[in-house]
Formats: structure tokens, C-alpha cells, sequence
């Protein structure tokens, strides 16, 4: 990152094939954006920092299982993220035209980096089709994990692997199997596949809000029938949760041929030690315990009670979990009942309406007979969880929580893990995406943490009255120097809001 260098980051643009799922809708203004800058610096290299391409909401296999409301495939062969890929470049010919031709003028480099949407990316002949996409440009790289410039300082990073739900086991080799053919699917792709992608069909906004905590709130409030009418897709996530967790177990087996080691004082190291994959698989090791200690309480009052302890083991777990076992198989068993009522009804013409309508009610059904069990079983914790969400929302209330600024605790954990990256002696600046949050921290000593944002339309609640509305967002780098920017046609390249210094994050991050 040269003197006479322009760096443009951008991130998180989640270009897409299905019309219904696809958020990009900036093809023209990329195109403007790309000969802008190219025709104010002789020399631009183009960091596109994670998430370029949507593959998480393109399925392949085609539309016959959106017409049967089923979720989308949890791995994509090979073969079928390059008939992906393809799919999203016939949707966007202007983008990937307008982005060909920057990638092959003389002075130019452009560099994709892998996000959590876009992983695919790391199979050989994926890449090999976008290069050919792209008209084989030579300044055309695909860096394995972060780039970092020893010159600039400058460390830049997709930042999923700072997110528990998101992150792979090892970014520069995120493939399951010794044949290295099936990716990681961790618990946020399974998410998007099997559920956000069917609701977002009926709910084109539910992926456009932040925090996601709210974009779930306003789907409930908007259809409070949804939990028990579309029952089956939490079923379905269950169901993709346990097998992309089993499939987990596959990294176990011997491999050879991984990448080598990074150098420990290379800061990329430090971010390896910093990823959290396997976060989630801990706070359900903790709700499961949680729940084991409180069947093991439930058992105890039961052994106290007159002859119990004189009854065998079997009958009191018979006592503890017969009405829960029995709601729970029956809930199950009513959706498979559903499903194989709707199978033979379909192809019976002019009976739609009817095979809805059944199979939407015996769905509601399976949710009353497992909320039932649940409840039976557990509703001494609910309730506690019910009375310490009300107790905290009074708090809140009557006096309102200070900001993360104003505590100087950064609650996001990317910006913590940028925080920790500044640390390093050799880093002066860390770029992220992820979050879709555009954000620039000075901090006291100099260094900087900046979020690109993204170029999809999102609302974030949480800045609505102190954060700039603007799409397009993006990092300019020139000698070393970074500052977040944003496009617009009618006033291009605009410095986006200001940097927010926060002294107290020095101390806060250990």
C-alpha cells in the first residue's frame, strides 16, 4: 500500500441468483464507483473483504423445493456452487462486466477474500471459474484468511471468525472432510439455509434489521401465529443443527496437506488464536447443564417422597419424563403424519388450498403438543427466565442502560478482537466487515478499527438517531492512511460521519 497506492475495501455485498432472496440492487452504481476511483489514481488495488457472493440463499437444485417450502441444501457440491456462482454472474452481468474490466486495466489489482455468505470460494474449481469469469486477470488473488501490509500497518479481515455463531475451525481450511469436497456448515449457515431463507420469502425485511434480536421481535409481532404455524421450520433447524454438528466430528480424522503454520509474530496468528469457533457448542453445553441439574433436583424431590426410594430407577424416570416423552413423540409424529398427508395430496389438482390449510393446521398442532411438554416439564425455569426478562426490562426502564461507549465494554466481539489485533506492535489499523455496521474507533494511541458496512439496505435500530442513514459504504486507504467513506452518485466518494474516540476501550479490551 504504496504512497502512490489507492486501497478501496469494500465488504459484505451478497450478490445473489434467487429474485426473491437476492439484496444486492447497486450493480450500476458499483460500475460508476470502479471507474471513479480508477480514473483518479494510476494505481488501485480493490479488496473485496468477505461476502461478495451470496451462496448461503442460492440453491442450485432448483425451484421444485421452493414450491415445497423446503430449506435449502446444507452443502453444495463442487459442481453445484459453480452452477451458483454462474447463476448470480447471468443476474448481475453489469457488475461482473464492470468488475472484469477494472481487474484487467494495466495498474490495477483486486484481491477477494472468503466470508461466512461465500465460502465456496475456497473449492479449486470455483475459483478457477471466477477468474475465467472475470477474463483471467494476473492481478487476481484470493487470499487464504486476512491480508496485512508490514509497510502500512494495515490488517484486514472479513471478522467472522470473531463470531461464535459464524466462525469455521480454520479459515485458510474451512473443508470437513480429508478430500477437502464438503465445507464446515456452522450453526449461522444452517440458520440462513434452513430458516431465514424460507421466512424471508414471506418477510423481505427480516434480514434488513439490526440487531437480529428485533428483526425477530417485529416478524412475532407482525404474525404472533408464526411459532405455531410454521412449527416445522424449527423442526427442520433442529434437524440441520444436529447434522451439521455430527458432520463436525469429521475434522477429527487424521488429515494431510493442510496449510502450513503461520509465523507467531505474523499478526494473522494472533487473529487465528482469536476466532471462537465451537461458541455456540458452549452455551448449549451450559443450557444443557443447566437443565441436567434441574432434572436431578426434580429427581431428588421425587425420591423423597413416600416409597419412592424404595421404586426402581426405571419407574422414577418414568414418573419424570413420560408426559414429556409423550408430547414430544407425538409433536414429532404429527409433523411426519403432516408431511406424508401433504405428499400424497399434491398430486391431486385442485386441491392446494385444502393441502395447505390441513397441513398448516396439523402443524399447529405438533407446536401445542410440544410447547405443552415443554412447558409441563420445564416450567419452573421458564417462569424464572420470564420473571428476570421483566425485572431487567424494568431496570431498563427506569433507568436507562448507558451506551458501550460510555462503559468503555465494547459488547460486539468483533470490535473486541480488533482491539486485541491493535495491540500487536505491527498493526496500526484493522478493517473488518460482518456486522454490515459501518464504524470508525480512533483510539489514543493512534490506531484506528474501522468497519467497511455494506452495500445492502439495512436499518439499524440501535444508531437510528445518531448514525448517518447511507448506503454504500466503503474504505479508502492512501499511504497508510484509512477513512471510511461512502458512495453516491450524486456526491461520490463523501467521508462518511465522523470517528468515534473512545479512551476507555484501551483499558476495557485486557
Amino acid at each position: 500500500m504504496g504512497t502512490d497506492e489507492l486501497t478501496l475495501v469494500v465488504s459484505d455485498l451478497h450478490i445473489g441468483a434467487d429474485p426473491e432472496l437476492d439484496d444486492f440492487y447497486s450493480d450500476a452504481e458499483f460500475a460508476d464507483f470502479l471507474a471513479y476511483h480508477a480514473a483518479r489514481a494510476p494505481r488501485v488495488h480493490l479488496v473485496i473483504n468477505g461476502d461478495m457472493l451470496d451462496f448461503l440463499q442460492i440453491d442450485p437444485r432448483g425451484a421444485r423445493r421452493v414450491e415445497r417450502d423446503e430449506g435449502s441444501p446444507l452443502w453444495l457440491s463442487e459442481d453445484e456452487a459453480v452452477e451458483a456462482l454462474e447463476q448470480a454472474v447471468s443476474r448481475h452481468r453489469v457488475f461482473f462486466d464492470a468488475l472484469s474490466a477494472f481487474a484487467r486495466a494495466d495498474g490495477h489489482r483486486v484481491s477477494i477474500l472468503r466470508g461466512n455468505h461465500d465460502m465456496e470460494i475456497a473449492m479449486p474449481r470455483v475459483r478457477q471459474r471466477l477468474r475465467a469469469l472475470l477474463g483471467d486477470p494476473p492481478a487476481l488473488a484470493f487470499p487464504e484468511d486476512a491480508i496485512f501490509d508490514e509497510a502500512a500497518g494495515v490488517y484486514i479481515e472479513h471478522g467472522a471468525q470473531y463470531d461464535p455463531v459464524n466462525a469455521s475451525h480454520d479459515l485458510r481450511d474451512p473443508f470437513l472432510d480429508r478430500a477437502r469436497r464438503r465445507l464446515e456448515a456452522p450453526v449461522g449457515s444452517v440458520l440462513v439455509k434452513v430458516f431465514w431463507n424460507r421466512v424471508e420469502r414471506e418477510f423481505p425485511h427480516v434480514d434488513k434489521i439490526r440487531p437480529m434480536s428485533d428483526s425477530v421481535s417485529s416478524l412475532l409481532v407482525q404474525r404472533p401465529t408464526y411459532l405455531f404455524l410454521r412449527f416445522d421450520y424449527f423442526v427442520d433447524l433442529a434437524w440441520g443443527i444436529a447434522r451439521s454438528s455430527a458432520a463436525g466430528f469429521l475434522r477429527l480424522l487424521p488429515r494431510g496437506d493442510g496449510p502450513p503454520p503461520t509465523e507467531p509474530a505474523d499478526p494473522r496468528a494472533l487473529g487465528q488464536r482469536l476466532a471462537r469457533p465451537g461458541g455456540v457448542g458452549k452455551w448449549a453445553s451450559l443450557i444443557v447443564l443447566t437443565f441436567v441439574a434441574y432434572l436431578v433436583m426434580r429427581g431428588a424431590l421425587i425420591w423423597d417422597q413416600p416409597g419412592m426410594r424404595e421404586a426402581r430407577a426405571l419407574h422414577l424416570l418414568a414418573l419424570m419424563f413420560r408426559d414429556f416423552a409423550l408430547g414430544v413423540g407425538a409433536s414429532l409424529g404429527t409433523i411426519l403424519v403432516a408431511r406424508l398427508a401433504r405428499h400424497v395430496l399434491r398430486p391431486v389438482a385442485g386441491l392446494a388450498l385444502l393441502r395447505t390449510a390441513l397441513y398448516r393446521l396439523l402443524v399447529a398442532g405438533a407446536a401445542g403438543l410440544f410447547f405443552w411438554a415443554v412447558v409441563k416439564m420445564f416450567w419452573i425455569p421458564i417462569v424464572g427466565l420470564l420473571v428476570f426478562y421483566v425485572l431487567l426490562d424494568a431496570a431498563r426502564t427506569v433507568s436507562p442502560a448507558a451506551t458501550d461507549e460510555q462503559l468503555g465494554i465494547p459488547q460486539e466481539p468483533e470490535v473486541r478482537a480488533a482491539l486485541r489485533l491493535l495491540k500487536h506492535d505491527r498493526v496500526r489499523t484493522v478493517i473488518f466487515g460482518h456486522t454490515h455496521v459501518p464504524l470508525e474507533i480512533d483510539l489514543p494511541s493512534g490506531r484506528r478499527y474501522l468497519n467497511s458496512g455494506t452495500w445492502v439496505k439495512v436499518v439499524d435500530l440501535r444508531n437510528a438517531r445518531t448514525a448517518p442513514s447511507e448506503l454504500n459504504t466503503y474504505v479508502a486507504i492512501r499511504g497508510g492512511v484509512a477513512e471510511l467513506m461512502s458512495w453516491r452518485g450524486t456526491e461520490p466518494a463523501r467521508r462518511f460521519g465522523s470517528p468515534t474516540a473512545v479512551p476507555q476501550l484501551v483499558s476495557a479490551t485486557g
